[in-house]
Formats: structure tokens, sequence, C-alpha cells
């Protein structure tokens, strides 16, 4: 088996996940607005609670598998159409999936 197919696939946005340290964390900040990671996500992880306000601005896909779930359709071609110059646009719901980015759940059991 090639490495690649052994090592495990990241989630959306995360390359390097780490766990939360205060010591190596502690002054980090958030940078207010900034979407820029999310620019070339074609769609983004949604939650039942959000269904509604979503569907103001997004087709809602269900895609299938084992990793499947509820999907806002953000984009085309590799291209997120609601981020303009690292900013999600204005008057558009953003996904709780990009509001919590970089903190993220992980199984470590």
């Amino acid at each position: 088996m090639a490495e690649a197919e052994t090592r495990p696939q990241a989630a959306l946005f995360y390359v390097d996940p780490q766990p939360l340290n205060f010591n190596q964390h502690g002054a980090w900040k958030f940078k207010d607005g900034n979407a820029a990671f999310s620019k070339d996500a074609l769609g983004v992880p949604l939650v039942y609670g959000e269904f509604g306000d979503a569907a103001r601005s997004y087709p809602i896909l269900f895609a299938s598998g084992p990793e499947g779930g509820p999907i806002a359709l953000t984009g085309v071609d590799n291209h997120n159409v609601f981020v303009k110059d690292g900013r999600w646009e204005d008057l558009t719901y953003i996904p709780a999936y990009v509001r919590r980015y970089p903190f993220g759940f992980v199984n470590i059991g």
C-alpha cells in the first residue's frame, strides 16, 4: 500500500491539526473576517440547525458514503464564489464549520 493511501485524510481546511496548548498557542489571535483559507472550498459541511439560514444563500446537497452528509454548495471549478479578497461575501450566511476555524473536534480515543 502506498504512503498516501495509509495516511489519514485531514478534515476540510486543516493542514496540520494539533491539540490546543496554551504554552504554544497562547498568543494566537483571530484575524477578524479573514476567510482566505476557504477560498477553494466547493462545499462546506452543515448541521441540521443551519439549514434554514444556509438555504437562503446556498443550495444544500447531501453527499453519500462514510464521510457524507449535508453540505452547502459554495463554488464551482475549485473556487468558492462567496469569498472575495479573503473575506466572506457580505449579507451571506457563513456556515458554522467556517466560523469555528481554526478550531475543530477530533477523535483521539
